[in-house]
Parts: C-alpha cells; sequence; structure tokens
C-alpha cells in the first residue's frame, strides 16, 4: 500500500508525509495544513462529536490528532500498512480512542461515518488500488462522506530505487533530501490509472473543495484534487 520505509523517528516520518514544495518547508507544512485540515473537519465533527471515522494511510496520525483536538470522543481508525509509522502514530496521537489498523479487515460493512485519504490513494499500487476503493466504499454508512486529497496524476513508489539510493546517501534523510533536490524520476512510476474516476464510478459525482490559499501552498493546490464524495 505505501513504502515501508522503516522509520525511526517523527522527524523523518514528517518529511515523508508532507514533502518539502518549492519555498514552503515540511515543518511549514504541517502545521499550516494542519490548521486549514481543523477547520475543514470541523463542521462535520460538529454535527456529531461522536462520529466515527477511518482514515487510509493515516503515517504517523496527523489527521487523526486533528479530529480528537475537535473532539476527543471520536473512535477513529487509522490504516497504515507500515509498523514503523504506526508505532510512531501511538505516540504522536495517544487518544485510547485511536484504533491502528494495517487494513481494512478489522472493520465491518456500513461502520464508519466518514472517511479519508489524504494524500495516499496515488501511492497505492495498481494491483490494490480497486480493492482499496471499494473498502473505502463498503465501511462507509449510507450517506456517509469520504474525504479525498490526491495528487493528480500517479506517483506509484519502486522500493528498488529508494533502496539503491540508500547505499548511495546513507540515512533516510539523506535519501530523502536528495530526492527531493535531485531528478527523482526514477523513484516513482505514473501506471496510467486514474484515481478520480475510479471514485466517481463507485461513489459518483464529489463536491469540489477549495482550501485556504494563506494555509495550502500554490503548488499543493495546483497539483492535487480535493474533493468529497458522498455515499
Amino acid at each position: 500500500m505505501t513504502l515501508r520505509f522503516k522509520v525511526q523517528d517523527e522527524d523523518t516520518a514528517k518529511k515523508i508525509i508532507l514533502t518539502p514544495e518549492p519555498g514552503i518547508s515540511t515543518e511549514q507544512r504541517w502545521e499550516n495544513e494542519s490548521e486549514w485540515l481543523k477547520e475543514y473537519l470541523f463542521r462535520f465533527v460538529d454535527a456529531d462529536p461522536q462520529a466515527t471515522f477511518v482514515d487510509f494511510g493515516c503515517g504517523i496520525g496527523r489527521a487523526s490528532k486533528v479530529l480528537h483536538e475537535l473532539s476527543s470522543e471520536l473512535e477513529v481508525f487509522g490504516i497504515e500498512s507500515s509498523f514503523e509509522m504506526r508505532d510512531l502514530a501511538r505516540k504522536y496521537n495517544p487518544s485510547y480512542m485511536f484504533h491502528l489498523l494495517p487494513d481494512f479487515c478489522g472493520l465491518f460493512d456500513d461502520e464508519v461515518d466518514f472517511a479519508m485519504a489524504l494524500y495516499a490513494l496515488q501511492h497505492v499500487h495498481g494491483g490494490e488500488l480497486q480493492k482499496t476503493i471499494d473498502n473505502l466504499y463498503r465501511v462507509l454508512k449510507s450517506g456517509g462522506n469520504l474525504f479525498i486529497i490526491n495528487m493528480k496524476g500517479r506517483a506509484v513508489p519502486q522500493n528498488t530505487f529508494y533502496e539503491i539510493e540508500a547505499q548511495k546517501h546513507g540515512t533516510l534523510n539523506e535519501v530523502i533530501h536528495h530526492i527531493a533536490t535531485k531528478d527523482s524520476k526514477g523513484a516513482w512510476y505514473d501506471d496510467g490509472l486514474n484515481v478520480m474516476e475510479m471514485l466517481k464510478e463507485k461513489f459518483g459525482e464529489p463536491t469540489l473543495i477549495e482550501p485556504d490559499h494563506k494555509l495550502v501552498g500554490e503548488y499543493t493546490r495546483n497539483h492535487h484534487d480535493f474533493v468529497i464524495f458522498r455515499k
């Protein structure tokens, strides 16, 4: 589902989850986009402070922490394939209402009120993408919402690239710096799948979201779709 980096600390994880963009560091993105996320999600949490959420590709729990800052009574299931990310997530968001899972197997049909996949589906390997979309649909209650932030295009990871670069450049931090500042064409490939069209086939037409220009950078806005679907 995601790159299986053996991250050992929070700072390294953050650089993987929100990569630096032109003129904006990871820390700036983390702070600003989390603030916008809180503003956007408030309306849904306010409508039901005891709702159940799924955060697919949750990383170290950025979105779940935002949710629990809005309401400590929310039940949030974070789905993350990386054991190391899940371990860091337990520390980043220690709420007993935050449940970490490696996949969808622990979730029942029509169980959750709201699902999210933020910067995640763009990286899911082609053989797993339709299954992931089907599972997001399956676990959502009728009338539930699916919030998507996804890159326009595909960036499926090639793990062999990172293994080679790690040998050349040493630590993971150095690898991240290298691919962020030089040609990293070999790190990702576009398999030609259209994530938005696949989502529309399952959920129907989405509602477009306009993120706050002060908190979400121009590069991110221009290169990603911000939408919400309703089951």
